[in-house]
């Protein structure tokens, strides 16, 4: 965004903001990049582009935030240190990969935060830490310079208090204007529980009165599911292929590595050229499907994670009385539109036993400022309750503070 000017005082877009990056982001601050023992020591010399944009447009950057190693975890511990903290329940995780980035906002260590989203990792920190947390569409925010994973699917885009927030970073992201304007009245699919995966029963519940919120302002809310089956036929090869080729080497010395990191890489290995081919083929094939479902919806709402936060080193085994695996028992509901390359948007939703809910929008590719729209008039008549976080952290100069409620 172009500096408005008052009088003879230049006003950027982001000035006096303090924003932080996540450790992965290539900036110019001295913290070990991407959180793994086998970059200790090295720092970069420049700004990525995400980076430096924000920087041109008078964000201040007082350091970087912690992440899984890699980013290849919904959690973010990695071998640099503790696990960090959710600000509602520090015994729990806030969820990853931005997950320091998230614990900074809802401790109000920074007004905003800079994430990337490559499986949703903007999207599962913002709900497990009551935020807002927007994927843009695939390729409107570049990063050159950036950190390369997911690169078929990642995004950087922010994680905030509120919508409004979050449309200021992504503006001076994608250096365009992504216009404010009433959401008109919309056809939404509502999906509870995508690709028939469970779903916890208090986050089911505070989803269908967001169904219903949506309802009373108008919309046409009509459940159905959303054909995002083969994902992770997808998602997986392309991923594996990326870790392998960018990483692979480190497996000559294992011992510097996460466990989880370890069992990518030696997947990775594993991984033929025929799965990648096949992968990058279907690709193509998912995101018309998906493209064709959305030109007969004009949104999305689903779950953004199946459950509420979870201590540190215990991802449910069940949910709602199903087995689920440790990978993605808790998160199968961000990356499958991380494939289709759509904008998804969480918002803070409701609680239970104290912990946040989120409920995930998503719309077509392109459409990014009618999600905004669509996600600020929600926002706006859910009214989510800052307040048990606002006591906790008061000290903190940039505190969260209530979303206006018209």
């Amino acid at each position: 965004m172009p500096p408005n000017a008052i009088g003879t005082v230049t006003v950027h877009p982001c000035s006096g903001c303090r924003c932080r990056s996540r450790t992965h982001s290539t900036s110019r601050t001295p913290r070990p990049r991407s959180a793994t023992l086998t970059q200790r020591g090295r720092i970069a010399r420049s700004d990525s582009g995400v980076v430096a944009r924000l920087r041109a447009a008078g964000a201040v950057m007082p350091g970087k935030t912690n992440v899984p190693e890699f980013c290849q975890s919904a959690t973010s511990d990695n071998l640099l240190g503790p696990d960090t903290g959710n600000p509602w329940d520090i015994s729990r995780t806030p969820g990853g990969s931005s997950g320091g980035a998230a614990a900074s906002v809802g401790a109000g260590l920074a007004a905003i935060a800079l994430g990337s989203d490559g499986g949703g990792s903007i999207r599962i920190p913002a709900a497990f830490c009551g935020l807002v947390g927007f994927k843009p569409t695939t390729g409107l925010c570049p990063d050159e310079r950036g950190f390369r994973a997911m690169t078929d699917f990642v995004t950087a885009g922010p994680l905030a208090w509120t919508v409004d927030d979050a449309r200021l970073m992504v503006n001076v992201l994608a250096e365009q204007t992504l216009v404010r304007r009433t959401s008109p009245t919309l056809r939404i699919a509502y999906c509870a529980r995508p690709d028939g995966r469970p779903v916890d029963p208090a986050v089911a519940d505070r989803l269908a009165a967001v169904a219903a919120t949506l309802s009373d302002l108008g919309h046409d809310v009509v459940a159905t599911d959303v054909p995002i089956e083969g994902w992770n036929e997808i998602f997986g090869p392309l991923v594996l292929d990326d870790e392998l080729r960018e990483r692979g080497h480190l497996l000559e010395q294992p011992e510097l590595l996460t466990p989880y990191e370890r069992s990518t890489l030696r997947a990775a290995t594993t991984l033929r050229s025929a799965d990648v081919a096949s992968a990058r083929e279907s690709l193509t094939d998912f995101r018309r499907r998906i493209d064709g479902f959305l030109h007969r919806f004009d949104a999305v709402l689903a779950p953004t994670v199946a459950t509420v936060a979870f201590p540190h080193g215990e991802r449910p085994k069940t949910i709602d009385g199903v087995d689920v695996d440790w990978l993605w028992g808790a998160f199968p509901f961000t990356s499958p539109f991380n494939v289709a390359g759509t904008p998804a948007i969480t918002l803070p939703a409701g609680t239970s036993d104290g912990l946040p809910i989120g409920a995930q929008l998503v719309t077509a590719r392109g459409r990014d400022a009618d999600l905004l729209n669509l996600a600020e008039s929600l926002e706006a008549a859910l009214g989510f309750d800052y307040t048990p976080l606002r006591d906790r952290w008061a000290d903190h100069p940039a505190a969260p503070q209530p979303v206006p409620v018209p």
